[in-house]
């Protein structure tokens, strides 16, 4: 968990400063569906890289209209897609391979979770994200 003071702590409250979402920043509540969360960080990467950003970010625990701080229990860090991590499952089923890395904070005593996440190699490449349906075993493409 951050320490108050921390860089982590200071991006999310830089990041709830901006006033609204933008290409490269998303808040959520609780968003747990992974087909969602593979979209939006397509999406964001590819925001990234229109917006000439290095990445983009994904920030759990913030009213989106209001920008206040609600906390939140996901944690990508923990959460499954059937038996997998989410994080591998998501790493596993994007193409391009997709970077990113997750960061935590306590803020206001609520629990806070940022997945920040690469930008785009180039604009040609438009990440395609290929998420499998665990029940159907189908394959979807989604691109942003």
């Amino acid at each position: 968990m951050s320490e108050p003071g921390s860089h982590t702590l200071r991006l999310v409250q830089a990041l709830r400063a901006r006033g609204r979402e933008l290409a490269w920043l998303e808040f959520k509540e609780n968003n747990k569906d992974p087909d969602l969360i593979g979209r939006l960080l397509s999406a964001l990467s590819n925001g990234a890289t229109l917006e000439g950003r290095s990445c983009g970010y994904v920030v759990w625990g913030v009213e989106d209209a209001t920008r206040d701080v609600v906390g939140t229990d996901f944690d990508p860090g923990r959460a499954k897609v059937g038996a997998q991590e989410l994080v591998s499952w998501l790493l596993l089923n994007c193409q391009p391979r997709i970077h990113l890395r997750l960061a935590e904070a306590l803020i206001e005593g609520k629990r806070m979770m940022m997945e920040i996440i690469a930008e785009a190699i180039n604009q040609d490449d438009a990440l395609e994200i290929r998420l499998l349906d665990g029940e159907r075993r189908s394959q979807r493409s989604f691109r942003s």
